[in-house]
């Protein structure tokens, strides 16, 4: 017969005590390292010239600390792994994500609102993989249908760690699943308290309002690691000797908790935020396995997207074969992609008609009219082309790949492969404009050809 979660805590604890004593005098040093709302991206920012984050990074920061010597390390996550949508494509990057945190050594992970809220089976294939356990206390979906942990207890550097997880109701209202009784908190905490030196809630709160928290925790908790789009927070606010903290999102930083007693009396508690900049060089065998990610999950989403024009070009009555680049090797890389190094033309051709050409379209009513899209799009129906507003946004109006040829393979070598690009590209203003005056097609007003 299973146990219910709470009792289960218990009997843990009851086991815990007896092992380690049930009066502690204990001496010892740990630092616990937390990340949080990855919310499935498995790569840096990719903001400007600094990029931050991405688990490559965080992998290398993991070893140096590692490597370092010092306190041991305990490596917790606050959840919201998942990116949210109930998506093939999003559980597979999940899974990778989990996968990796395997490999970096997680001690423990939260389930979090945004994980929660997926189905019942998402979920259980997110976490089926797993490593390291989850806690799940706060769900009744963790509880119940998957088995999770209400807390996590070790002893580690001679000291012994607990971590609660904590969700406010407030925030699981309008979920799928609904958030337990905040007294399941408090229970849990007090069962912890004498048994531990440290105690750790990772709590989705309102981060705006995290102290009435803290003040129920009062002497029951040692940090509240805040989640959820929290601000990174490079110092702990302290209410009532419990701080309060978060690491921020999308994986920019790791937090840090170092933890220092000496017979059992606490002489140092410390909160520092680790920014994963660009002095963290990226893991290599990381970069590895996250690129084959994207690959797959390009060859995936090109799979798809070749079913859905299939099917189109069948109720269009047309055949692939009689549209253009159905051999090609290179695709559409759209003109954000020409932006980098071809600034002053990408701005000229901002300002042209030909970039609202498809904004024109959806003015007008006419975006169920799929077959009057061939001259206000680019690549329409080929394959990488145009599909549908909903598909393929990035490739509405008519852009500089429409005249200058696909463009990707030029981008992805840095601009030195031009072998699919059109050596004339005036001769494409043809295909659309049955009288042109020659003048330059970057700044084309309407009216104009």
């Amino acid at each position: 017969m299973r146990l219910r979660p709470f009792i289960h805590l218990q009997v843990l604890v009851m086991a815990m005590g007896l092992l380690l004593g049930a009066c502690r005098e204990n001496t010892g040093a740990v630092r616990l390292v937390f990340s949080a709302d990855t919310w499935g991206a498995l790569e840096d920012c990719g903001c400007g010239d600094r990029p931050t984050g991405g688990l490559a990074r965080r992998a290398n920061a993991l070893w140096r600390l590692r490597g370092a010597g010092g306190a041991p390390v305990v490596l917790v996550d606050g959840g919201n792994v998942h990116g949210g949508q109930d998506t093939d494509s999003a559980l597979r990057l999940a899974q990778e994500t989990v996968s990796l945190m395997g490999l970096l050594r997680y001690d423990v992970a939260v389930l979090g609102p945004r994980d929660a809220a997926l189905m019942s089976g998402t979920v259980r294939g997110m976490l089926g993989g797993a490593s390291f356990p989850w806690l799940g206390g706060s769900w009744a979906k963790g509880r119940q249908a998957l088995g999770l942990d209400s807390a996590w207890v070790r002893q580690v550097g001679g000291l012994v760690v607990g971590v609660l997880d904590h969700v406010d109701p407030s925030l699981a209202s309008h979920r799928k699943v609904a958030g337990h009784v905040e007294e399941s908190l408090l229970r849990r905490a007090r069962l912890l308290r004498p048994l531990c030196d440290v105690v750790v809630v990772v709590a989705a709160v309102d981060p705006r309002a995290p102290e009435p928290l803290a003040r129920q925790l009062a002497g029951l908790a040692d940090l509240i690691l805040v989640t959820g789009g929290a601000d990174a927070t490079p110092r702990a606010m302290e209410v009532e000797g419990v701080l309060i903290a978060s690491v921020g999102e999308k994986g920019r930083a790791l937090g840090m908790l170092d933890v220092q007693v000496e017979r059992g009396r606490l002489k140092e508690r410390r909160w520092s935020l680790l920014p994963l900049d660009d002095s963290y060089r990226e893991d290599s065998l990381v970069v590895d396995r996250v690129s084959r990610a994207r690959d797959r999950e390009r060859a995936h989403e090109g799979m798809r997207r070749e079913q859905l024009r299939q099917g189109e070009l069948r109720r269009l009555g047309l055949k692939a074969e009689d549209l253009p680049g159905e051999a090609a090797g290179a695709r559409y890389a759209g003109a954000a992609a020409c932006r980098t190094c071809h600034g002053e033309a990408y701005e000229a051709w901002r300002a042209s008609a030909h970039s609202g050409t498809w904004a024109s379209v959806l003015r007008e009513g006419r975006e169920a009219d799929a077959a009057s899209h061939r001259r206000v799009v680019t690549g329409w129906m080929e394959k990488g082309g145009w599909l549908s507003h909903q598909e393929t946004p990035e490739l509405a109006g008519v852009q500089c790949e429409a005249c200058h040829g696909r463009g990707s393979r030029h981008v992805n070598s840095g601009g030195r492969l031009v072998d699919d690009l059109r050596a004339d590209p005036g001769k494409a203003c043809a295909g659309c404009h049955e009288v042109w005056d020659g003048g330059d097609p970057h700044r084309l007003t309407p009216g104009k050809g």
